[in-house]
């Protein structure tokens, strides 16, 4: 069966699952003390020889690409590159937020998501995610979704981190503080990686639903949304970007 490993990084300490198949065979958390140094990758390695699996072994790679830590991300993608080379394995990413979202339904029973988290610069993020039936798979491509009791209904295929240019700002929505109300439909569960530093706005929000508590995604939220939509994922990704380079001088 095809061996799966997954890495997430985008926020927190981060996680590393494996994958025989869709079971999973050894996962594992970083340290408070490794956000940026090598050793992650080294935890990553021994707990791929604790599991009895070679990195060369390995078929497919998988990281979560934020919106959320750069240097995290970036650090993730440049060490699942440098092990896919060797034998041109796929490495492949999906959006920690779409991970966050998914996670939220199944823990809380909604239908619509909204992931918020800061985008600096004086500037919020925010992306919707829904399941278009009950009972049919979360973020399907060319489908729509309402939300009940609004006139909320856009094409969940916006809500997909396109496959063409993985750096575009779709399909997070930047607004500011006092714009946010407008870009959350009604009734919508809202959940944020970043909900202690943003509690004053979000705990503002009216007629939504909101999660009181910090919700970031693991390696193994990322292989839930990947097992459930693979077509979902980018092949050689690159990190969110939320805004556009700046060049100082």
């Amino acid at each position: 069966m095809e061996k799966l490993l997954v890495v997430e990084r985008a926020y927190g300490n981060g996680s590393w699952a494996l994958y025989d198949g869709r079971d999973r065979i050894a996962c594992g958390l970083f340290g408070a003390g490794l956000p940026r140094a090598p050793e992650w990758f080294a935890d990553v390695v021994a707990g791929l020889s604790a599991a009895g699996v070679a990195p060369q072994s390995l078929d497919v790679l998988l990281a979560g690409t934020g919106p959320g830590s750069f240097s995290g991300i970036r650090s993730v993608l440049a060490a699942l590159q440098g092990l896919a080379l060797p034998r041109g394995i796929p490495v492949l990413g999906l959006s920690s937020a779409a991970a966050i979202a998914r996670a939220a339904t199944q823990k809380h029973g909604a239908d619509v998501v909204a992931v918020v988290g800061d985008a600096r610069r004086g500037t919020l993020w925010s992306a919707v995610y829904g399941a278009p039936e009950a009972g049919s798979q979360f973020l399907v491509p060319g489908s729509r979704f309402s939300v009940p009791g609004s006139r909320f209904s856009v094409p969940s295929s916006q809500f997909l981190v396109p496959d063409t240019n993985p750096s575009t700002l779709q399909p997070f929505n930047l607004s500011t503080p006092a714009e946010l109300p407008q870009a959350i439909p009604q009734g919508a569960l809202v959940v944020s990686p970043e909900y202690t530093h943003l509690a004053p706005v979000l705990s503002a929000l009216k007629g939504v639903r909101v999660v009181d508590e910090d919700v970031i995604s693991s390696a193994e939220d990322l292989a839930d949304l990947y097992f459930s939509n693979p077509a979902a994922a980018v092949r050689d990704p690159l990190p969110i970007y939320l805004h556009p380079a700046v060049v100082t001088r």
